[in-house]
């Protein structure tokens, strides 16, 4: 997310919410089609979830950062989240996860995995976004 913050700076974007970053690559890859898509920022502090369709978020929630948590505790965290936005999980198209935190990737993944049904997506810097970045890693 460092590089991607950078380039957007140098690009002169002054508000760039990781929601949105993650919402153009969702859209750069096509697979936004009036479909709900779970976006999460999983940070060392906070793991924010959001559902954005119709390139909108509709709903975003924030959890604190537990690596303690299980992949079941994730797993009803994001059934409740899903109901109380009067979603289900057929209702999901993708999920896409940007993080920080390898250790609680595991779990994570295997909630989504599970619960949602879904192989998430992961925005990485070898995400190949099609879009060239001249400027050095950190």
């Amino acid at each position: 997310m460092f590089t991607t913050r950078i380039v957007l700076r140098q690009l002169g974007v002054a508000d760039y919410g990781v929601f949105s970053v993650i919402a153009g690559f969702v859209t750069l890859f096509g697979v936004m089609n009036n479909s709900m898509i779970v976006a999460a920022d999983i940070g060392n502090t906070n793991i924010t979830l959001a559902f954005i369709q119709d390139d909108k978020i509709t709903h975003s929630y924030r959890l604190t950062t537990k690596l303690q948590r299980t992949s079941d505790e994730f797993g009803q965290l994001f059934k409740s989240f899903l109901n109380e936005a009067n979603y289900t999980t057929q209702d999901i198209e993708d999920v896409v996860i940007s993080s920080v935190v390898p250790k609680i990737m595991y779990s994570f993944n295997h909630a989504i995995r599970k619960y949602l049904h879904k192989e998430p997506l992961h925005i990485t810097p070898s995400v190949d976004s099609g879009i060239p970045i001249a400027i050095p890693d950190p």
